[in-house]
């Protein structure tokens, strides 16, 4: 029964933040002009995605889950 009634208030206030028009989670590590570049620099066969997150400081995945997001936009 409380956990009922902690879950809805949770599902509740969420929902009230949403309206504001905030949202929730972590900030991604890459902006979209960091993704531009990433991706111009990638355009070129001699640089490699290694090359390129070393570049802006992050990891390989974290270069490839932002170019993917930024694909799927």
């Amino acid at each position: 029964m409380r956990n009922d009634l902690i879950r809805e208030r949770t599902i509740a206030e969420l929902e009230a933040a949403r309206a504001r028009g905030r949202k929730g989670g972590r900030k991604p590590a890459m902006s979209d002009s960091g993704t531009k570049k990433a991706n111009a620099m990638l355009s070129s066969p001699s640089i490699t995605k290694k090359e390129v997150a070393e570049h802006f400081g992050i990891s390989r995945t974290t270069l490839n889950s932002s170019l993917t997001r930024r694909v799927n936009e």
